[in-house]
């Protein structure tokens, strides 16, 4: 079911801005507010876009329409009616349809779903979803219940005729009796017309008499004139046919002398052309030779700067291989002398350092005895030196005390040179671990070195390879570029030459105007006309001089493209002095001739290739002509087909029987020269594509090339870090070496220096022991005899100690004079010697100077291989030099001996050319006279055999004289009416017209009436139709506003003057109006009619009839403004009940209506209000207590102002 959805509106009547709101619900919906809020301008602005009332508006009259407020300006508005269309009742593939209306002062347009539409593409829409122009009461706007119960009989059947759409039947009963009268003025006037016919042929009767005798003796006259014109036309023809003969003959031979003459033409052009290709290919080879030549004297510096290098570098890694050797055998040599001293210290080092350990030891024993016998004899004096025993203890506690303290001393020293030692020693193993570290490292470096020098090798090959492939390619770059030179001088040269066999504003206008296209990018330019197509060669003259200047026509898509450039050049000052025509494809209107198949001619567009879109273009210049083998034929196809006939040679022969001919040079043909053009242009294309495709080799070698120096400045880069880092290794290596040695030394002493403390600390002890045991002995000024024996055997064993330190002392200086020397002849010397002699092995690289002179090995070689190759070419270039020289003296003998024969062919074909221009003059003559004697016969018009066959045989001067007499017989018929004759036909003819045309108008006449009784019909049926199903509708709806009530309707009929019913034809044209009765109790015998009726039941019936109207033409959805105002609380209540069960049947039927009651306020579904501020009105969804609420307010503002007015 269709429903409206929602209403925008804006700039319309008393609403603004635009308005949106909440969805319609599909069945009952009402609007309440104040008086003048806007109510009925919302209702107002719906009819505004659904019925037809606002079709054409005045500017006035829509500047009422749109809205009136404070604040800017309403210029233009719009109301829209979203609609519902999911059941698909509109033609439209869509769940929803939006009708907009706008207007302005100088605007009224329709849109339907944003597109513009018409006001009858709206009516028609909406009838598609049943909306009925006939039925107005879907609309039911305010004072329109009121307007009804006032209607009288005759007005209710005025509605009751338009509901059932009897206006259609009226509109088109009024076209047919339209349509009728004017059927019968046109037979009126085509009697009026055959009337003064008839009279006229009367009269021209009489007439015609005369005009026999005249037409017998002009037959006459006729017959002599085409016997005599017959006469001389044979002559012509005789004439005529001996001189095509000789014609014919002398043109075949003209043809044969031209063909030799042709020949002659083509071989020397042929010589010319070689001659000029001798040339050309002789100056390209000297210039090469030249360039070779060049070449050579820079291959063979270069190979001899390459010897000599080599040469220089071959001594130098010579010298350098001796030098090195030298030092590998001097270093050889140190390496056994070091490994000798070292050997010897080795060998001194143990025993020096035993001898050390054995002094120290013997020194430390007599220092200790030394002790001992000191501790004695202190022993022994000690009775002298104290009193008592408790002095010497107390002397003795405090000795021990002392050396206790100093024993402490010695281990906190002893400790710590441990731990010195110690250190020492990890030390020197860290040293050792970073220097077998670094060797490793050293060594992963020199092998790294060497690989680096390896590949820097292969790169360097790499980067002579493609050196020498560049080469190459610059070489053949020079040869493309030296050919482009040469092609473009050329082109040149046969662009000039086109330039001077054409007018100079042409060539200048085409030039300007392929600047301006190309400048400004104009799109549908296709060039000149001869750009355009291809043919055979043979057939360039016949071109040539069929199209003319035209082949330099410049050929655009269409006429704007023509008019841009024709405004682009008017502003450009240099092109006012060129001049150029277009030939825009789109106002190019011609059509292709059909020609018969003959095998003599054939139609010249047929023998040229070009672009199908072209083809208008070239049927403009070539599609009238043909193209023929000789003269002869051409002049046959010209008279036989009507068309332009052209030979091979170029000579024309035009359709009006002209004929042009002649000799064409075509040495300076323009075809001629446009091809050559474009084999200059096509081959300097391919030239430009093999530039480029060399252009990217050569760039694709310069990026390799770029990339491998890049790699071996990186190599090179890599190599020479690595050189750095094994030269700082090496001093790191000497450095460690050098630290180790020394801290083994420093090692040595401290672990003797250790030995000393140790036993020193030793003694301390013994010393502190033996004072420990004294305390508590007893104090004796003598020893014991056990003390006494020791402290002899003490003496004893220190003088023995003594001289055996004397002799290790002796031979531990020996010793240690020899370690010295070998320690100084190892550091000083021999080791400085060797890394002197390695960083002199070192910086010879015998590697890196290999691969620098394999290098410039390969370079020689590839030098050679160049040279080789250069001097081969040089000996090919000398022979072809030679060969060419010989070939051009060939070709200008030739050329000579052509050029002779050619001038005396040319002489012979002028010859011909005279003659045959006689013949041409005197056929031209012969085939003016023929033409002329065929005119005369033509005009002579149409004559009985009869009549010529009386004067035929007779001799010509018999038949001037005859026609002399004729002539003067028929001067006295001067006043003839000599159109009698065909008068009268034309009459007799026009009145035979004039009876069928009659005819068929009777019948026109006749069908007119059929249809108007069909009509007639139809609106009797549509009255019948709807009168019923209003009667029935009405009845059935008073019943349910009225329960218990009755309702009827009857038709009255017309009263004549004299009071009688009327008799009028059609079955309801009987009638004049409609009655109705009713009967508010329910008796059938207490009816009244509207008159006897009050206020509130006539809106009651008047209702009731509206819903029967819309019942019997059902429409999707009502608009009711305020229907309900004159009624009473029960009317009321039965009004919303029928709405409500009127909108949930099915199908539903959506309700939108105004009210100030509240009765159907209940029945509604959805509640909107309207609010009026500052001039605008504004529509919003409210709840029912709110409507309600609204209405009771209005209500009770009514009742205030009732009651202060009474």
């Amino acid at each position: 079911m269709v429903f409206i959805k929602r209403v925008l509106i804006q700039g319309f009547k008393s609403y603004k801005e635009q308005l949106e709101f909440d969805e319609f619900d599909e069945k009952v919906n009402t609007i309440v507010g104040r008086n003048g809020a806007g109510k009925s301008n919302f209702f107002f602005a719906i009819r505004f876009v659904l019925s037809d009332m606002f079709a054409n508006l005045r500017s006035e009259e829509r500047q009422l329409l749109l809205h009136e407020g404070s604040g800017d300006t309403v210029m233009s508005g719009f109301v829209e009616i979203h609609f519902d269309n999911k059941d698909g009742r509109f033609p439209i593939d869509k769940d929803e349809v939006v009708l907009r209306r706008a207007i302005g002062i100088k605007k009224d347009e329709y849109f339907l779903d944003k597109k513009h539409v018409t006001k009858h593409d709206v009516i028609n829409f909406l009838e598609s979803a049943g909306f009925s122009r006939s039925n107005p009461y879907y609309i039911v706007q305010q004072g329109r219940v009121s307007a009804l119960t006032l209607m009288k009989d005759v007005e209710r059947f005025e509605l009751l005729k338009e509901v059932a759409g009897t206006r259609v039947y009226e509109e088109r009963k009024a076209e047919s009796l339209k349509i009728r009268g004017e059927t019968d003025d046109k037979r009126n006037k085509i009697e009026e017309t055959l009337k003064y016919i008839q009279n006229r042929l009367s009269e021209l009767e009489d007439e015609g008499k005369e005009l026999t005798n005249y037409l017998n003796l002009d037959k006459e006259r006729r017959a002599l004139e085409y016997n005599i014109y017959d006469k001389e036309l044979s002559n012509a023809v005789s004439e005529l046919q001996k001189v095509e003969s000789r014609r014919s003959e002398d043109s075949e031979s003209s043809t044969n002398k031209h063909r030799e003459m042709v020949k002659a033409k083509d071989e020397l052009r042929r010589i010319e052309k070689e001659t000029k290709a001798v040339t050309n290919q002789l100056e390209l080879n000297q210039r090469e030779k030249q360039a070779l030549e060049q070449e050579r004297q820079d291959l063979i510096k270069t190979r001899a700067k390459l010897e000599l290098d080599i040469r220089d570098n071959d001594n130098k890694i010579s010298q350098e291989k001796k030098d090195s050797d030298n030092l590998k055998s001097q270093m050889d040599k140190l390496d056994k002398e070091i490994a000798s001293t070292k050997a010897k210290l080795d060998k001194v080092l143990p025993q020096f350092q035993k001898q050390s350990e054995e002094y120290l030891r013997i020194e430390g024993i007599i220092t200790n005895n030394g002790r001992k016998t000191q501790q004695l004899y202190s022993k022994l004096g000690r009775t002298v030196q104290f009193k008592t025993k408790k002095e010497r203890d107390d002397f003795i506690k405090k000795e021990v005390k002392q050396l206790k303290d100093q024993i402490k001393s010695k281990e906190d020293e002893v400790a710590k040179f441990v731990k010195d030692v110690d250190e020492s020693r990890k030390e020197n193993e860290k040293r050792h671990g970073r220097l077998q570290k670094i060797s490793k490292e050293l060594e992963a470096k020199r092998n790294q070195v060497e690989g680096y020098t390896k590949e820097l090798d292969e790169l360097k090959k790499k980067r002579d390879d493609l050196s020498n492939q560049r080469k190459e390619s610059w070489k053949q770059d020079a040869e493309l570029d030296n050919e482009k030179k040469i092609i473009l001088t050329e082109m040149q040269k046969a662009e000039r030459q086109l330039s001077g066999s054409v007018n100079r504003g042409i060539s200048q206008g085409l030039s300007i105007v392929m600047n301006i296209t190309k400048a400004h990018k104009i799109q549908g330019v296709f060039g000149p006309l001869f750009e355009l197509f291809e043919c055979d060669p043979s057939l360039m003259t016949a071109i040539e001089v069929t199209a003319g200047n035209s082949l330099f026509h410049v050929v655009v898509d269409n006429d704007d493209t023509a008019a841009q450039l024709l405004d682009l050049m008017s502003q450009d000052t240099e092109s006012r002095q060129g001049r150029v025509t277009f030939m825009p494809l789109n106002r190019l209107n011609v059509q292709e001739t059909k020609f018969p198949e003959s095998r003599d001619g054939v139609p010249l567009v047929s023998q040229l290739k070009f672009q199908p879109r072209f083809k208008k273009a070239f049927l403009q210049i070539f599609g009238k002509t043909l193209v023929c083998q000789d003269m002869s034929v051409a002049t046959t196809l010209a008279r036989q087909y009507d068309c332009n006939c052209v030979t091979i040679a170029g000579d024309q022969v035009s359709r009006k029987g002209a004929m042009t001919g002649g000799y064409h040079d075509i040495r300076f043909s323009k075809l001629a020269c446009i091809s050559e053009i474009k084999k200059y242009r096509q081959r300097n294309i391919e030239l430009a594509e093999k530039t480029n495709s060399l252009k990217t080799t050569l760039e694709k070698f310069d990026a390799q090339i770029t990339q491998v120096l890049g790699d071996m400045n990186k190599l090179e880069g890599n190599r020479n870090e690595n050189k750095s880092a094994i030269e700082k290794e090496t001093m790191d290596v000497r450095n460690l070496s050098h630290e180790m040695e020394s801290s083994a030394q420093t090692l040595l002493e401290k672990e003797v220096a250790l030995n000393g403390l140790k036993t020193t600390l030793e003694q301390l002890k013994e010393t502190s022991k033996s004072l420990e045991s004294e305390i508590g002995t007893e104090l004796n000024d003598k020893l014991t005899k056990e003390e006494q024996n020791q402290l002899l055997n003490l003496n004893r064993e220190t003088d023995q100690l003594k001289s055996d330190l004397i002799k290790v002392s002796s031979e531990k200086a020996k010793l240690e004079s020899e370690k010295n020397e070998l320690e100084s002849a190892l550091g000083s010397n021999l080791k400085p010697r060797k890394e002197k002699l390695t960083d002199e092995i070192n910086s010879i690289n015998l590697s890196e100077q290999s691969s620098e002179i394999d290098s410039q090995k390969r370079q020689l070689d590839s030098t050679k291989d160049s040279l080789k190759q250069l001097e081969d070419k040089l000996k090919e270039l000398e022979s072809a030099i030679e060969k060419s020289n010989k070939d051009k003296q060939k070709l200008i003998e030739q050329s000579e001996v052509q050029k002779n024969k050619e001038n005396e062919e040319r002489k012979n074909l002028q010859k011909e050319s005279e003659k045959m221009e006689k013949l041409l003059n005197q056929r031209s003559l012969l085939l003016q006279k023929k033409d002329e004697f065929e005119k005369k016969i033509r005009d002579i018009g149409s004559l009985p055999i009869k009549e010529v066959e009386n004067h035929k045989g007779k001799e010509l001067k018999k038949l001037m004289k005859r026609l002399h007499e004729v002539n003067q017989e028929l001067k006295q018929f001067v006043n003839v009416n000599k159109k009698a004759l065909d008068q009268k036909l034309q009459f007799t003819e026009q009145t035979e017209k004039l009876r069928e045309r009659k005819e068929e108008l009777d019948r026109g006449a006749d069908a007119i009436e059929d249809l108007l009784n069909v009509l007639e019909k139809q609106k009797d049926e549509a009255i019948e139709r709807t009168f019923k199903g209003v009667a029935k509708h009405f009845s059935e709806i008073f019943l349910e506003l009225v329960p218990g009530g009755f309702a009827g309707m009857s038709l009255t009929k017309k009263q004549n003057k004299n009071g009688e019913e009327s008799q009028d034809s059609g079955k309801f044209n009987q009638y004049s109006g409609i009655s109705i009765r009713v009967s508010f109790s329910g008796a059938k015998n207490e009816t009244y009619t509207m008159n006897q009726l009050s206020g509130g039941q006539k809106s009651v019936v008047a209702l009731a009839l509206i819903f029967a109207i819309q019942r019997c033409d059902a429409a999707p959805f009502y608009l009711f403004d305020e229907i309900d105002s004159a009624l009473d609380s029960a009317y009321r209540s039965a009004v919303a009940r029928l709405i409500r069960k009127q909108s949930e049947e099915s199908p539903s039927t959506q309700f939108i209506a105004t009210t100030f009651r509240p009765e159907l306020v209940k029945a509604a579904h959805k509640h909107y209000g309207i609010t009026y501020q500052n001039k605008e009105s504004r529509i919003g969804v409210i709840s029912e207590e709110e409507a309600l609420a609204t209405i009771q307010e209005q209500l009770n503002e009514q009742q205030s102002t009732q009651q202060s007015e009474a």
